[in-house]
């Protein structure tokens, strides 16, 4: 990641961070399942990670550094108007860009949805696999021979479905990320396309183990 993009996202953050000040903590926990931890601070797993989110800020529990866009998608999801449950009904991520991007696979529109799993694991399904235990998803099932669905839940109320495609003699693997309808509700395009990054950029990480793999920060 270059300084400048660094430097973009972490605008983004500062930008977005002051919105928290009039947060209602106890409201925004009932709505979106986070864990109340008192009148100012609220809890959530994200990724692998406990964060904290306040009135001030969204920051992993632990201390160590993390990619600011976990912050900013955060801070877009607690202060989101959100609420309800989700359908269990999932559809691809270009579905919510009204109409930015076509969704023909492995058109331009949604092939960088998941380009950073693709260069991760190519047509390694095992890495992809083991990696995908590794961060805590759930393994469905296959409805067809060389088609295998994973399971996750991104946050409280944002599950997702992910379809990994092995290669064959006339297609190459190939990845598709599915969301649940309802996550209109809480995150717009724009930080829903961030939280996509932050959830393949997880993935591709896993691929370390733990006990040798560094926080993913690009």
């Amino acid at each position: 990641m270059t300084k400048g993009r660094q430097n973009g996202y972490e605008k983004t953050y500062e930008t977005i961070r002051p919105l928290l000040r009039d947060l209602d903590i106890s409201c925004a926990a009932r709505r979106l399942g986070f864990d109340l931890i008192s009148r100012d601070a609220m809890s959530v797993s994200f990724l692998g990670r406990r964060f904290r989110v306040t009135r001030h800020e969204a920051a992993p529990e632990d201390g160590r550094p993390v990619n600011v866009n976990y912050r900013s998608v955060l801070v877009y999801y607690a202060i989101s108007g959100g609420s309800g449950d989700p359908r269990m009904d999932f559809a691809q991520l270009n579905t919510f860009s009204r109409g930015l991007f076509s969704g023909a696979s492995g058109g331009a529109g949604v092939d960088w949805m998941s380009a950073p799993l693709r260069r991760a694991y190519g047509d390694d399904y095992p890495a992809f696999a083991a990696a995908a235990r590794r961060l805590g998803m759930i393994y469905l099932g296959s409805r067809a021979r060389g088609e295998h669905n994973w399971a996750y839940r991104l946050l409280p109320k944002i599950p997702v479905r992910l379809n990994y495609y092995e290669a064959d003699d006339e297609f190459p693997a190939e990845v598709k990320i599915y969301y649940d309808k309802t996550v209109a509700h809480f995150l717009d395009f724009e930080p829903l396309a961030v939280l996509n990054g932050c959830f393949t950029g997880a993935l591709a990480a896993a691929k370390t183990p733990p006990e040798t793999a560094h926080d993913h920060l690009d």
